[in-house]
Order: C-alpha cells, then sequence, then structure tokens
C-alpha cells in the first residue's frame, strides 16, 4: 500500500505557481491629525478581525462569482492564504495554481474582493465612504514555482507512502480514543466544564446560564454559538434549553438555526432569508419576545452566508435581542460554525461520553481560537440529549 501510495503522490503532485499581491490597510482620507491618529489606532485594532475575515470562506466565494471560476469556495479558500506582516499595517494575499496565469488572475481578483469585503462591513451607517478600506501595493508578483524536479518528487512521494502504513497504526491506536469520563474531559482540556446535565436536556439550560452569565458582557446585547463534537446533534438540545431559560426572565431571546441539514418547515423567518435580506430583521421582536429561526438551509459556501453577512446581521439582531443564541451542530464539519462564532461573545462545545473523540475535540478547539471565536467551555452529556 505504500508504495503505491508513493506512485500517486509522485504522479500527482506538479509543483505549483504561486502569485502574491501585497496589501495595505487604508486610512480615513483627509482630516485633521487627531482624527488622523484615530483613524490609525482604528484600523491597527481591526486588523485581525480583517485577517480572519479574508482567511474565511467570504474571499474565496467573492473571487470565483467575480471570475466565474468553476471551482467550490473551500478548495479556493485552501489555495489562497492572508498572512500580516509584524508590525505592519501590509499583509500579503498569495494564491496557488496549477496555471501560472490563473495564479495571477486569482491575486488580482483577491485584491479588489478584500477592499470591497472590508468595505462592507466597516461602511459607517449610510455613510456612502467607508471609515477606511485595503488598498493594493502595486501588481501581483510575477508567478513562480518549486524547483523540485520530478526525481526528488518521486522520491519524497514513495517515502511518504512507506510511512502511510505506520501512521495509520499509530492515529488509530493512540488518537482514536473516545471521552469516557468527566475526569477524562479535564485531562484532555484545561476548559472548564459549565454543565454537565447527565441525559435530562431541561436541567442543561439552566446549568448553563448560570455558568455563562457572569461571563457574558453586562448591559448589552451577548450572543452565544452552542455547538457540539461528536455529540449526535446534542447541542442543539442545549442550545434550545439554553435560549428558553434566558427568556424566563422576560428577556428578548432569538433562537437560529445554522445547520445546513435543517427544514425551513414555512416558518415565518429563516435564516437563509435573512442573510440574503439584512432588512428582514427589523421588527422580529415585536412579534414576540421568543423567536425561534429555521435555517432555511443556508449554505456556508453560498455568497450570502459570507462573514461580512453574518456580521450585519448579527448587528441588526443586537439592536433587538438580549440574547441571540446560534445553534450550530458538529463544528468540527459545520463551516456555519465557524462564521458565527468569530462574532459571538462565546462560543460553547457539547461533547458525548464515549462517543467524542479526543483528537476530533482537540482540533476544533485549536482551530476556533484561530478565526477569533471566543471558547467559554463545554458541556459533558452521559447520554445523547433531544
Amino acid at each position: 500500500m505504500g508504495t503505491v501510495t508513493g506512485a500517486l503522490v509522485a504522479a500527482a503532485a506538479p509543483s505549483p505557481y504561486k502569485s502574491t499581491v501585497q496589501m495595505v490597510v487604508g486610512t480615513c482620507g483627509e482630516g485633521s491629525v487627531d482624527q488622523a491618529y484615530a483613524c490609525s489606532m482604528f484600523a491597527d485594532n481591526r486588523s485581525s478581525t480583517y485577517l480572519a475575515l479574508l482567511n474565511g470562506p467570504a474571499l474565496a466565494a467573492a473571487v470565483i462569482d467575480d471570475l466565474d471560476l468553476e471551482v467550490t469556495a473551500a478548495d479556493l479558500a485552501g489555495r489562497l492564504t492572508v498572512v500580516a506582516e509584524q508590525q505592519s499595517a501590509l499583509f500579503d494575499i498569495t494564491v496557488t495554481d496549477t496555471d501560472a496565469d490563473t495564479a495571477v488572475r486569482i491575486a488580482k481578483s483577491a485584491a479588489e474582493q478584500a477592499d470591497r469585503l472590508v468595505v462592507e462591513v466597516d461602511r459607517p451607517g449610510s455613510d456612502p465612504q467607508p471609515l477606511i478600506g485595503v488598498n493594493r501595493v502595486g501588481e501581483p508578483s510575477a508567478p513562480t514555482r518549486d524547483g523540485r524536479s520530478p526525481v526528488a518528487v518521486g522520491l519524497v512521494g514513495l517515502l511518504a507512502g512507506l510511512l502511510v502504513g505506520l501512521i495509520v497504526a499509530v492515529i488509530r491506536s493512540s488518537t482514536a480514543r473516545e471521552l469516557s469520563s468527566q475526569e477524562d474531559l479535564e485531562q484532555t482540556t484545561d476548559l472548564p466544564t459549565l454543565a454537565a446535565p447527565g441525559s435530562n436536556p431541561a436541567r442543561v439550560g439552566h446549568q448553563l446560564r448560570a455558568a455563562l452569565v457572569p461571563r457574558l458582557p453586562g448591559g448589552q446585547s451577548s450572543v452565544v454559538v452552542v455547538t457540539g463534537v461528536g455529540d449526535e446533534g446534542s447541542s442543539s438540545a442545549v442550545a434550545t434549553a439554553l435560549a428558553r431559560s434566558f427568556g424566563d426572565d422576560d428577556h428578548r431571546v432569538v433562537l437560529i438555526d445554522a445547520n445546513d441539514d435543517s427544514s425551513p418547515a414555512g416558518a415565518e423567518a429563516d435564516l437563509a432569508s435573512l442573510l440574503s435580506d439584512i432588512n428582514g430583521v427589523s421588527d422580529l421582536a415585536a412579534v414576540e419576545p421568543y423567536r425561534r429561526v429555521t435555517s432555511g438551509l443556508a449554505v456556508a459556501d453560498h455568497p450570502y452566508a459570507s462573514s461580512a453577512s453574518v456580521h450585519s446581521l448579527i448587528g441588526r439582531l443586537r439592536e433587538q435581542f438580549d440574547y441571540i443564541v446560534i445553534d450550530s451542530r458538529d463544528a468540527d464539519t459545520n463551516d456555519m460554525t465557524e462564521i458565527f462564532a468569530a462574532d459571538a461573545d462565546v462560543t460553547v462545545l457539547t461533547v458525548l461520553r464515549e462517543r467524542t473523540r479526543t483528537t476530533d475535540l482537540g482540533t476544533v478547539l485549536a482551530r476556533l481560537p484561530r478565526i477569533g471565536a471566543s471558547v467559554g467551555g463545554l458541556i459533558y452529556a452521559t447520554e445523547r440529549l433531544s
């Protein structure tokens, strides 16, 4: 098996072309010295937000629409990286492609779409001028490729193939372990266990609310993403219980279904419609203090589900509701989880005894902070919650 795998690696590993375009976080334009300083500080503070936005699926989807490419957003996002230069307002967008001209075209489009996405996020209300933006510094670099010879590629591929069997055996023996107890969970991560409801979904809402309220920003609307890892959908029951618990004290609460396998079921409001038309958010809270917004079959790689659209939607919902609870199952496979988590005040993960793998949990816990998510803790369930 190793030899065959190595041969396949050698045959299917053409050295790709790379093209890089440099960007700079722009300024607010003309104004006083104080205004220029304030704008510069704002730009510095927003740089991490821009990097999270541009490294997500939104930029890839925008480039695909601009160039009419026949690839998926996930595929292009894997070949498009945005990296900031330390202690600088500069950052590089690098594109890889097997075709040199295509690499340059994608890099140029990515620069244009990056500026458009940032403008959508930071446009102040109806002001036609964005607060700041990002600008291209020169043209994309000429495409270059690694100088690897076919022989070298073949040798590396064969060596990699010979290691496949050993790696698979090691992974299966040491990383496929499921959580067997709450103590096992505590040895896997330093994050606190916010609730341990056993098999009682009603009790988890009160437990989780009591643990979360001190961690949420006081005096303003709060956004909580509830997701899970290997929990067989238990996080949906947790999200519902938490939303109802928040509503017990006459708070205005909205529960949003962000799962792409859910049905709109003829609801008055659904996530897909709200992302497509932000104005549809108007007066949701006026209908009743507790609302459930169904998914409407929202799909993460559609342009309407971009980080910019979600950011705008969350901003509108914060104006009307005290608590916004996002039900987004399966953090390891549901891209909507990351998009919403980047805008949430806190994200909590549900795990299930003897079902959640420690490796899957570790992967999610490592990935979420990189996109700006704040993981507040975990819910440990001994049986599937429904």
